[in-house]
């Protein structure tokens, strides 16, 4: 079993600097996977010109540049102080041991006046490929996200461990794992 972890250097935006999206497999399976979204409320918008109430709608599409979004959740608030960082955990049986997916996250403006959107951000899975070889393993990653990731932590884990044990980073969007057994 292989695992690897990347950290961001910095956030991206759209109209707000630190408004963020996440996606993390929350289970892989095939029929009952899921994928959990994360983002940041927005730190600077300007209210008299987009006075609410608010509305977030987050939306899916197959593939990590996918672009055939359907919506799967949406939610009001009346003020942008009722706003937080959200989380949604989308169940919803996803195959997630042969599929990436893509999440694009859109805050509204519902004002009587005018409907707009005020921004959005998109940010998909990470899809991991494992190419076995004599006495080796090369992984390879694929995710779009809204950030630049600097480094990857590689993790290993035999069948008989109970804990992942660090191998090492990289700054490639791939790794060759040596040494093994065939």
């Amino acid at each position: 079993h292989i695992e690897a972890h990347s950290f961001p250097t910095r956030r991206s935006s759209d109209l707000f600097p630190s408004h963020d999206t996440n996606v993390s497999i929350f289970n892989t399976d095939v029929t009952a996977g899921a994928d959990s979204v994360v983002w940041s409320k927005p730190t600077e918008l300007d209210t008299v010109a987009f006075p609410g109430p608010y509305r977030y709608a987050l939306y899916r599409a197959e593939g990590s540049n996918g672009n055939s979004y359907q919506q799967i959740w949406t939610n009001t608030y009346a003020a942008f102080y009722q706003m937080n960082d959200s989380i949604f955990v989308e169940n919803s049986g996803l195959n997630t041991l042969e599929k990436a997916y893509r999440y694009k996250i859109e805050l509204i403006n519902q004002s009587p006046a005018s409907t707009d959107t005020i921004g959005n951000t998109q940010a998909s899975s990470v899809r991991l490929t494992l190419t076995p070889d004599d006495n080796q393993l090369t992984l390879t990653w694929v995710a779009d996200v809204p950030w630049t990731n600097y480094k990857t932590w590689i993790y290993r884990k035999a069948p008989t461990e109970n804990d992942f044990s660090f191998l090492d980073t990289t700054s490639a969007a791939s790794y060759i794992d040596t040494g093994l057994l065939s």
